[in-house]
């Protein structure tokens, strides 16, 4: 399709400046000899990168008034509207326009509500509220509002004490599969997802097993990122297989020698093995 696309962009240039430069030598003709330099005036600057989606749509506006001003003829279509139509027709549209002005709004709602649940978090409770209402707003389902939103229903739990917490524990799960589904191979997800389960792990053990697996997914995804071994190792200590994390965090180290935190753990792993 790109090839295709590129030659059908091509070949509507050629014929609109060649369309225009014939009758070039009108005297009405200012209009098409504007348009033929505002043609090439375009292609030079998206040579450069200088192009916008906002000076690409002049210049098609400006093609197709140039070719209309060529053909004189004009074509008139009657629409025979009934009297309720005539109300009917407007109220559509100015409906269908708020639906489409909602959209950027929820957009932009959506993202103050998650930088307020970011930096709320001294009031846990109104951190939880303001990322499920970045969620409810959002057009869309986007993992890394579900992912943030599970990863700070665990840390909650594992905080706080709550009367409600196999419920909490719940909501936080499904969250985690929802973002994991709608971004398998997202790194910045999938290590909120594993710290989720690894938090959730230590009050219902079913889930270490979860937490490793997708903490095993991490550097798979990402062979030469220490960041992705550095998580799987917090994962491999904090269900007590310290041997792996060991292991693990000697990758990290080799990737990047000055990765203070992985060396701090590193160190605090050896040191329990001497107790």
């Amino acid at each position: 399709m790109g090839i295709a696309g590129t030659f059908v962009y091509i070949a509507l240039l050629i014929f609109a400046a060649n369309l225009m430069l014939k009758n070039a030598k009108s005297p009405d003709a200012v209009i098409q000899k504007a348009t033929v330099a505002a043609i090439i005036g375009y292609q030079i600057t998206i040579f450069f990168g200088f192009g916008t989606v906002t000076s690409q749509l002049v210049m098609f506006i400006l093609i197709g008034c140039a070719i209309s001003n060529i053909e004189k003829e004009q074509w008139q279509i009657n629409l025979k509207i009934g009297k309720n139509l005539k109300y009917a027709i407007p109220l559509l549209v100015i409906l269908v326009g708020l639906a489409a002005l909602s959209f950027p709004i929820r957009l932009y709602m959506a993202d103050i509500l998650l930088n307020r649940a970011k930096n709320n978090e001294s009031a846990p409770g109104k951190t939880l509220t303001a990322y499920q209402d970045a969620i409810d707003i959002f057009p869309a389902h986007n993992p890394f509002y579900l992912s943030e939103y599970s990863y700070s229903l665990a840390l909650y739990l594992t905080t706080y004490e709550t009367e409600n917490q196999k419920q909490l524990v719940t909501r936080s799960v499904s969250n985690a599969k929802q973002a994991e589904e709608l971004a398998p191979n997202n790194l910045i997800v999938l290590r909120k997802i594993a710290n989720t389960y690894l938090l959730i792990s230590s009050i219902d053990s079913i889930y270490e097993e979860k937490a490793l697996q997708v903490g095993y997914r991490l550097p798979r995804l990402a062979p030469t990122d220490p960041q992705s071994y550095f998580s799987l190792a917090k994962i491999q200590a904090g269900i007590g297989k310290e041997d792996e994390a060991k292991i693990t965090l000697e990758k990290t180290l080799k990737l990047k020698p000055d990765y203070q935190e992985a060396i701090e753990l590193l160190d605090q792993l050896e040191q329990k093995e001497l107790q």
